[in-house]
């Protein structure tokens, strides 16, 4: 079971492998305290890393986010909270992305 210390310690951890790649990442907290924006301000990609619960587990969930589609689904009035609850609409923004190939799908 993971925690927001082991979230934290995994954010650390992606922060060196980036460098390691050769870019700076950009590490944002959300409104929701276990969720972060991650991104390479060179390629303009974008994931968010958090943690979530699943069958009473805390797990370590990380999705790649098409930053056209959000935006335009917020053009059209959809709220945080309908991007990320409505089926449909979360997967046309988010692709999960295994948290160990994150950085790679990030260059």
């Amino acid at each position: 079971m993971h925690t927001r210390e082991t979230l934290l310690k995994l954010l650390e951890a992606l922060e060196e492998e980036a460098a390691e790649k050769g870019f700076d990442l950009g590490v944002e907290p959300t409104d929701d305290k276990d969720t972060y924006l991650i991104g390479n301000s060179e390629t303009k990609k974008i994931a968010c890393v958090g943690l979530t619960e699943i069958n009473d587990v805390n797990v370590i969930a990380s999705y790649l986010m098409n930053m056209k589609r959000w935006g335009w689904y917020q053009q059209e009035g959809f709220t945080t909270g309908d991007m990320v609850e409505t089926s449909n609409i979360k997967n046309d923004i988010f692709t999960f992305v295994r948290v160990d190939k994150l950085i790679d799908a990030l260059l």
